[in-house]
């Protein structure tokens, strides 16, 4: 029903509901387009919100997971290092312990040594005075039987092994030491 415009020709006046009737339809159009535009705006935003959820319960799970990592590692850290400081005390007490037992070891063997160097003193010192006693049972002997020879002369030769016996018992006193 609408006649058609001959290019030079003026414009065919349209009637006022002609001219409704295209308003209308050009603003349900505008109206439609733009509809559609938002629509298509609010899927893209709704995209993109949902992959940025992804990706942050992602990065929660990582930091998680993290987390959970490090305490782990935290605390065979500290297993490690009780059973380090577990071991060294361990190892200064059996130290300690070797060294009071070697302490212990030594203090014997010195009183062992001095027991000993006592009782071969004791028996030096016995030998001594045996040999002393010897030696002036013999020397009281020779002094018995020179004096029962009554001859001049003979006591001359018992005052000579009584120098022999005191000599005799001068080595000895200088052999084991004046013990007595």
């Amino acid at each position: 029903g609408t006649p058609c415009q001959i290019p030079g020709q003026p414009a065919v006046a349209l009637s006022p509901d002609q001219a409704a009737q295209i308003a209308k339809n050009a603003a349900d159009a505008a109206a439609a387009q733009a509809e559609a535009q938002a629509q298509a705006e609010t899927r893209e935003a709704m995209k993109e919100k949902a992959y940025a959820d992804k990706v942050a319960r992602e990065n929660a799970r990582k930091a998680e997971e993290n987390t959970k990592a490090a305490e782990a590692q935290a605390a065979r850290n500290e297993a490690i290092a009780a059973r380090a400081a577990r071991a060294a005390a361990a190892a200064k007490a059996a130290k300690a312990a070797k060294a009071a037992k070697e302490e212990e070891e030594a203090k014997e063997a010195k009183e062992a040594k001095e027991a000993k160097e006592a009782k071969e003193a004791k028996a030096a010192k016995e030998a001594a005075e045996k040999k002393a006693k010897e030696a002036a049972a013999e020397e009281k002997s020779k002094a018995a039987s020179s004096s029962s020879s009554s001859s001049s002369s003979s006591a001359g030769k018992s005052s000579g092994s009584q120098n022999s016996s005191k000599h005799e018992l001068h080595h000895i006193r200088h052999k084991y030491g004046s013990l007595y």
